[in-house]
């Protein structure tokens, strides 16, 4: 049921992400926000007084839905409103705001839920929610629509709906929990195969120059770096004897170096040149993932291990930022919202796969030997960002280059 709690509101984001790039595009920001913001509070509301552990997932999966259309407002939002030259520090700022939830959220949230119980950690989130809605309301509300654009279709809802389903079945599988897991995970990959190629620019995983492989190398690296992630706290804990506390301090500051390299990318004119940026984040995003995989060798301090997974972080900050702004300079005006909402569903969809095989990987080779498992999935990420580098070398060319 664990896995559930974020497999539900990732697989419902598609049908959200599906709907909303398109309704941005035709009617503007200010509706789709305020209809995002209410269904991401009914969510949490509804998560924040369930008695049962099913109502808790029909919150987690209301709050997925409002949390899809918001995700997507946000880079409409930068596209919008901000020309090109200022669209780094946009972003940067974007970021401060996963940096800030990181170094706080965990704090915080365990502070609510000690002193007035867990339920209060999402009851009181839909009150920052508004807050947060009304400030935006005087940017947003002059941003109009293009009632030509091109409007979503009944068919592109249906896949969305068969592509979210394999994204839940792939995350069930994942866990191995289930004994005919090897066939709901076979099944859960032909479904997202067919599916969702369906809802993104034509040519994303076939690497199509332009537009296509600038959303293709986005999903391959940052499943990459965010699987290597997602073992890391086990890994030192298990190879390292660190406290979760320490672990988590790590993740933490991980966060930091990521906003570090966003803003980097904002404020030094050296790293003005696109191409520039994305060879330096490739480049410390590798050297990351390298000294990771080597936290089961007792012999390499463990200093030397938090700078190279800062170092990857750092890149990752240069890199991801740096692709998004290229999907804003490849889309024309009424196609911001459907390519914003497709770079961001072909994410969900690498991570969930990749996190899925990452944990077969890593369950087949535990009981055989720990450090083998970890290494073993850490390399499949290295061979993902080593895969996102043939879709980098054709971004420059296609529509909008």
């Amino acid at each position: 049921m664990y896995a559930l709690a974020f497999a539900v509101p990732m697989a419902v984001s598609i049908v959200a992400l599906t709907m909303s790039g398109s309704w941005m595009d035709r009617r503007g920001l200010l509706t789709p926000i305020a209809v995002g913001v209410a269904i991401f509070s009914a969510g949490l509301i509804v998560s924040g007084v369930a008695s049962t552990i099913l109502q808790f997932l029909i919150g987690r999966g209301i709050f997925g839905f409002g949390a899809g259309i918001l995700t997507v407002a946000m880079f409409v939002l930068i596209a919008r409103c901000y020309p090109p030259e200022q669209r780094p520090t946009m972003f940067a700022l974007y970021t401060s705001t996963f940096m800030v939830a990181a170094l706080a959220g965990p704090a915080v949230a365990g502070a609510v839920a000690d002193h007035v119980g867990w339920r209060w950690v999402f009851l009181l989130v839909p009150g920052l929610a508004l807050v947060a809605a009304g400030l935006l309301y005087r940017a947003v509300a002059p941003v109009g629509g293009n009632s030509d654009a091109r409007s979503g279709s009944r068919r592109s809802l249906v896949w969305a709906v068969v592509a979210g389903a394999g994204i839940l079945g792939l995350s069930v599988a994942g866990q191995r929990g289930l004994p005919a897991w090897p066939v709901l995970l076979a099944g859960s990959v032909v479904t997202v195969a067919v599916a969702v190629p369906r809802l993104l620019p034509a040519g994303t995983w076939a690497l199509r120059p332009g537009l296509p492989s600038t959303i293709a190398a986005r999903g391959l690296i940052g499943a990459a770096f965010l699987s290597a992630e997602s073992y890391l706290p086990l890994a030192l804990t298990e190879f390292r004897g660190c406290s979760p506390t320490l672990a988590g301090a790590i993740l933490t500051a991980s966060a930091v170096a990521w906003f570090a390299g966003t803003s980097m990318c904002a404020r030094l004119k050296v790293l003005g040149h696109k191409p520039l940026r994305l060879a330096i984040g490739m480049t410390l995003i590798a050297a990351g993932l390298m000294v990771v995989m080597l936290i089961p060798v007792d012999a390499v301090p463990l200093a030397v291990v938090i700078a190279g997974w800062g170092l990857g972080a750092l890149g990752m900050g240069m890199t991801l930022p740096t692709l998004a702004m290229a999907v804003l300079d490849r889309s024309k005006p009424d196609e911001v919202g459907v390519n914003s909402a497709a770079t961001h569903l072909n994410d969900a969809v690498s991570q969930a796969f990749v996190l899925a095989v990452g944990s077969v990987l890593f369950g087949a080779l535990l009981t055989a030997s720990a450090p083998a498992a970890f290494v073993s999935v850490v390399g499949l990420s290295v061979a993902l960002l080593m895969a996102g580098i043939l879709p980098l070398t054709r971004i420059g060319a296609g529509q909008g280059a």
